[in-house]
């Protein structure tokens, strides 16, 4: 299709992570324009953007037409007068560009034959940089990412980096045979499910899959409360014991560990480490699907990569894009690392020399000279 017109749309529903989902259309823009001419526009969730949908869509309207305002209940679906309303204002020859596509959404477009790809970062983590993960409902568009697929070869090599650096530090204390369940916050969308709740450890029947190997209880940082309850509600099954080693640290074990959760991406990964993950429910985005197609950031970012898979007639771009980038340069702009910053600078010596010299041995010495004086004033 000769597309007239790209528009960014995500979940306008939910109202979290709105910086998340521009981050990556500011990303994208520029190197969409200079592919295409087209211009990607702001995104609509915000009233008076500068969008490209039809003039006259209101977010709030939207939102106002929906039967519930809970987006976890509207994730598989919105009621026909959201549809509607959405699809009357999304002009015709349109590409929609997405960051994490709920499937409401996907449903839409794809039932009015209107082509997207949805952006997504890739639940493989470990490597020096993070992956993307991109979706499409146009089968051509599928076909031109093949070439550009990361190879299952490279992330080996990838994890091979990772294992090495494991490796040269303190073993996890865990037993051979063991069971680390991975958890995660209590709201997320790959915890929905069709009737529109958060699936929990109470809906599995998870005393078969423990059996009587050692268990462990690995918390979401972010979890909170949510993580308490998780492991109350193991240590009613079994004997579980918590543990808070790098989740890269346990997968790169020498010992036989499996890994279990409900829709934690990080079971995609354990493979790559030679280990057994199993996914209670389901992952939102599954590398392997023939749906989606895994690339490096490095070409989300190229001129010539959006010219060669949208195929519209326009002179190729000046440059290819931006050099060779610095190792982490996806992470450290959008400022996400995940368990990635801990298990590079658990003792890093580098780091710790440059703290010494900046200034650490003298507030050291300070410290210690305050200690005493107050010892002898006590």
């Amino acid at each position: 299709m000769k597309y007239k017109q790209i528009v960014c749309i995500d979940d306008l529903v939910r109202q979290d992570f709105e910086k998340a989902k521009t981050f990556f259309y500011n990303l994208v823009r520029e190197p969409i324009f200079q592919a295409t001419a087209l211009s990607l526009g702001e995104s609509p969730r915000f009233k008076g953007s500068a969008h490209n949908l039809k003039k006259g869509f209101d977010p709030t309207v939207f939102l106002s037409l929906l039967d519930s305002p809970l987006w976890q209940e509207n994730y598989f679906g919105v009621c026909s007068a959201a549809k509607d309303y959405l699809v009357q204002h999304i002009p015709e020859k349109t590409l929609v560009i997405s960051y994490e596509m709920p499937v409401w959404l996907e449903n839409i477009l794809s039932e009015s034959g209107i082509d997207f790809i949805d952006i997504r970062i890739s639940p493989i983590r470990f490597a020096r940089d993070l992956y993307i993960v991109l979706k499409s409902n146009n089968s051509k568009i599928l076909k031109r990412l093949d070439k550009y697929q990361v190879k299952e070869e490279e992330l080996r090599l990838e994890s091979a980096l990772a294992t090495a650096y494991a490796r040269n530090k303190v073993e996890p204390d865990v037993e051979g045979n063991g069971l680390v369940f991975i958890g995660q916050t209590a709201e997320d969308a790959s915890l929905v499910d069709e009737s529109g709740r958060f699936k929990s450890i109470d809906d599995y029947d998870l005393s078969s899959l423990i059996g009587n190997r050692p268990l462990y209880y690995l918390a979401h940082p972010l979890a909170g409360e949510h993580s308490e309850n998780e492991y109350r509600k193991l240590s009613e099954l079994t004997q579980v014991k918590k543990i808070d080693y790098n989740i890269y640290n346990l997968m790169a074990s020498i010992r036989e560990i499996e890994f279990l959760a409900i829709s934690s991406g990080a079971i995609q990964e354990a493979k790559y480490f030679n280990k057994k993950g199993t996914h209670l429910f389901r992952p939102v985005a599954q590398i392997e699907a023939e749906s989606f197609r895994h690339i490096h950031f490095s070409n989300l970012i190229k001129p010539i990569f959006w010219h060669k898979i949208l195929k519209i007639k326009q002179a190729k771009p000046i440059i290819d894009g931006l050099p060779n980038l610095q190792v982490d340069w996806l992470r450290s702009l959008h400022n996400v690392w995940w368990g990635y910053a801990y298990f590079k600078k658990q003792n890093c010596y580098l780091d710790k020399e440059a703290f010494d010299i900046s200034g650490g041995n003298e507030l050291r010495g300070q410290l210690t000279e305050l200690a005493e004086h107050i010892k002898g004033t006590s």
